[in-house]
């Protein structure tokens, strides 16, 4: 694809001489005329499925008095030439080229190199003027309807940007080339991200990578004939370096010192046997390799083990253009984020099963595991602001909970409230009322739209002794929980959609951190004064749930999550249903995910 788009460039550049920079009165109101019509097509025949495509095209040349930017007396001008430049890059974002190359304009470019007639001459202009556009929006902002096309419960927050405004601005002072920073998403990650894209493309290019038996197991000290491309792989990948340092690792930690043992151990000269004859030296599974496994499963959301088991060599079996993939679907997620996350922020990765607090100058005050909603109750992706906390809370329960799950253990067991710690409540003038539970018939209690189950506060408690709260619509929250042995599973999708916390005590007092009479001591007393106690954050914090199945940190390490809720899969068929077809993304129907 990379090289169609070249190839149509350089078509474009020899249809004809160098015109003069002035347009004739007969081109301008042609062009005018032109985008004074209907959009059907529009220009390209891509275009048909983009709603506001056309209309960025008369912005564009309404901006510019109707002056052509690119085809003047029927022939290319230079800027048409600067063209290649952000087009052909925009693989290096994710991007799909296929999107700006159609078969509709390069049948344009042909057309006007046989022979130049006026109207096509408008019409290519206008094509090529919306290609750069699409490209443009694609890059600044993606393609954010997709995204609830994937998961109705997904909210983006894209930036609100003037790409018309910049494109211009791009084409006036001759900077079409810096395009590409000037729109892509202004986070550090994002550009890392961009970089790693490019070390797993090229690693595909390469087909250095060996498939590795998917029943090897070892131990330190066994030997085994797969053992040298288990090695290769990890150099590759960058987890083992037994280079000088500066020989190329991917990583910015320093791994030179990774497999030590085996560079002292093929240094040594071949053993000889009896007969004085050389023997083979023998290639052993020893300590630096462990580490380098160990380093590998790290970053695949693995057991850290340092020993190849199914899991591990499944994971090192995925192809290296699999995991370009992977980084490009990412990309596109980071298009759909705010510009500004706030600072401080809260930052939890889905997949990852992680929260990081990110303060001033990517500094990370706090971080900590979590365990995120399951496949039927799946936490959902937007932004909001943390505004309050809750010491010893009661826990109310959803009524999906109640009705789905309660009702049934109520009625075959009497005791169940108590065991529990549950009260039942109604409503009544905006206050709870406890309801004495013998008082309903829970056999033919079919819904709990009369009345309310709530959890105690207490060490039992669901939600712990604190939560966060953060107003949405999904009521959903970050809580403490009094099942901390789930925090030592590797997979953490097991709560009915809220977030539960590692380190609530200390998320507590980093939100509080401004509010002085908030001590620790304060802060313990609260949480476990069995009494429910609200307070109001100074300042408020920016709260993001987002869904990331690839990312690459601070220190310039790639990590790579499953995929918990599939919707890597899903984005993956929509982009190529879309190219294929130059359909845009409708707006589905809207959800509500509750539970904790």
């Amino acid at each position: 694809m990379m090289k169609r788009l070249a190839s149509l460039l350089f078509l474009i550049a020899l249809t004809g001489c160098q015109p003069s920079d002035a347009p004739s009165d007969r081109e301008i109101q042609a062009l005018k005329a032109r985008l004074a019509g209907a959009a059907s097509p529009g220009p390209g025949a891509e275009a048909a499925g983009d709603s506001q495509l056309w209309e960025q095209t008369r912005d564009f040349y309404q901006r510019r008095q109707y002056q052509p930017v690119w085809i003047i007396d029927g022939k290319a001008r230079d800027s048409v030439a600067a063209l290649r430049t952000p087009l052909a890059a925009a693989g290096d974002d994710g991007l799909d080229p296929g999107r700006y190359d159609s078969d509709s304009l390069r049948a344009q470019i042909e057309a006007l190199k046989e022979r130049a007639e006026p109207a096509a001459a408008t019409e290519l202009e206008l094509a090529l003027t919306a290609a750069l556009l699409r490209y443009g929006g694609d890059l600044a902002l993606g393609r954010p309807a997709m995204a609830r096309q994937i998961d109705a419960d997904w909210t983006v927050s894209p930036r609100t940007l003037d790409v018309v405004g910049i494109v211009l601005a791009a084409v006036a002072d001759n900077q079409l080339a810096a395009l590409p920073v000037r729109l892509a998403p202004p986070h550090a990650e994002y550009a890392r991200l961009k970089a790693m894209l490019q070390r797993y493309r090229k690693i595909a290019a390469e087909g250095k990578l060996q498939p590795l038996a998917p029943d090897m197991a070892l131990n330190l000290g066994q030997a085994s004939p797969g053992l040298a491309a288990l090695r290769d792989n990890l150099r590759i990948l960058g987890d083992l370096a037994d280079q000088p340092a500066g020989s190329g690792n991917v990583f910015a930690e320093d791994l030179a010192s990774a497999d030590a043992e085996f560079k002292d151990r093929h240094a040594a000269q071949p053993e000889r046997a009896a007969d004085g004859a050389e023997t083979a030296v023998i290639d052993t599974y020893d300590a630096g390799l462990a580490d380098a496994v160990r380093r590998f499963e790290s970053r695949h959301g693995l057991n850290p083990d340092g020993l190849p088991d199914p899991a591990m060599i499944a994971a090192m079996n995925l192809s290296a253009q699999a995991r370009a993939d992977q980084l490009a679907l990412n990309l596109e997620r980071w298009r759909w984020l705010p510009a500004d996350f706030g600072t401080p922020h809260i930052f939890v990765n889905i997949p990852g099963f992680s929260l990081q607090v990110r303060g001033a100058n990517a500094t990370v005050p706090l971080k900590m595991r979590v365990i995120v909603g399951n496949g039927a109750n799946r936490t959902p992706i937007f932004s909001d602001s943390m505004t309050k906390l809750v010491f010893s809370p009661y826990w109310n329960i959803p009524q999906s909970i109640e009705v789905k799950e309660m009702l049934p253990l109520i009625s075959k067991d009497p005791t169940y409230l108590n065991k529990n710690d549950i009260e039942v409540v109604r409503i009544v003038d905006g206050r709870a009322q406890v309801v004495d539970p013998v008082s309903i018939d829970w056999a033919n209690a079919k819904d709990a739209g009369d009345f309310q189950l709530r959890q105690r506060p207490g060490g039992d408690n669901a939600l712990g002794f604190v939560k966060f709260l953060f107003p949405n619509r999904h009521q959903v929250y970050l809580h403490d929980t009094p099942s901390d042995n789930l925090f030592d599973k590797l997979t953490r999708d097991l709560s009915h959609g809220c977030v539960r916390l590692e380190q609530p005590v200390e998320l507590a007092a980093y939100v509080l951190r401004d509010q002085p009479e908030w001590t620790a001591a304060r802060i313990q007393a609260a949480m476990h004064a069995g009494k429910e106690e609200h307070v109001a954050l100074t300042t408020p914090i920016a709260v993001h749930l987002v869904y990331l199945t690839a990312r690459v940190d601070e220190d310039g390490v790639p990590q790579f999550f499953d995929d918990v809720y599939g919707y890597d899969g899903k984005q993956q068929e929509l982009s190529s249903a879309s190219v294929r077809t130059g359909a845009a993304n409708a707006e589905p129907a809207h959800d509500v995910a509750t539970g904790h």
